[in-house]
């Protein structure tokens, strides 16, 4: 009987063991990451809802930014991982006018030289798109983003 139960603790320590393999879960000290998202098609609330569930299974911080002037090499000091949802425009007088590219010369340098120090960049979707041609942000991807094709019925 007890060397059943003996059996039955170490089956069992030996799979808790097996789980949280991750090294964030190993300390206190874990990376943190910064999310630029939302614009006038995706909204932030179901990125928001849906992206940190995937940060807290990995035990990572997240801060959730809609207000692109808060991208610059200052905030980027506290993060090791930078991620945008979102495109590259806004309207700032209104829907009914053209829109403007919000990123600028600083924060693509910003941009480039937290990737080039080691931070971590995770574009998703439509991050690569509609930003200022030929600047350092399309450069870090190494390509560009040609547009949605055309809607086949």
């Amino acid at each position: 009987m007890r060397l059943r139960l003996f059996w039955a603790l170490a089956a069992l320590a030996s799979l808790a063991a097996a789980q949280n393999t991750s090294t964030v879960y190993r300390s206190a000290r874990r990376p943190r990451a910064l999310a630029i998202i939302g614009d006038r098609y995706h909204s932030p609330v179901y990125i928001r809802d849906n992206l940190a569930p995937a940060f807290v299974r990995e035990n990572i911080p997240l801060t959730f930014v809609e207000n692109v002037e808060a991208l610059s090499g200052e905030a980027l000091k506290d993060f090791q991982l930078l991620v945008i949802l979102r495109d590259g425009m806004n309207w700032p007088e209104g829907y009914d006018k053209p829109p403007v590219k919000w990123m600028t010369d600083a924060q693509q340098q910003a941009i480039w030289d937290f990737v080039e120090g080691g931070g971590g960049f995770l574009a998703l979707h439509n991050a690569q798109g509609i930003y200022p041609p030929g600047g350092l942000y399309y450069k870090l991807f190494g390509g560009d983003y040609g547009g949605h094709p055309k809607p086949y019925v």
